[in-house]
């Protein structure tokens, strides 16, 4: 099956998020997905070198979660009358 995007964490255990990635771009059948790279780690000192290796964009994990925690509270707090 053909995925529309793949979401893909950089630090993974044996392989690194960087091999998935090449190896992604070096398979016929998934080489134009889209890939959006996510990390807690690295930070805006590897954006070029993600993109040169293929990846469509880049989440910032610490972002992601400071918005799903505002999110999951939104929606967790009680409604007011």
């Amino acid at each position: 099956e053909h995925p529309d995007l793949v979401v893909l964490d950089l630090l993974m255990p044996r392989m690194t998020g960087f091999d998935v990635l090449r190896e992604l771009r070096a398979d016929e059948r998934v080489k134009d997905t889209p890939v959006l790279v996510m990390s807690g780690v690295y930070k805006e000192n590897i954006l070029d070198f993600l993109h040169q290796i293929g990846a469509s964009g880049f989440l910032d994990k610490q972002q992601l979660e400071e918005s799903l925690i505002f999110r999951v509270q939104a929606l967790l707090a009680p409604a007011t009358p």
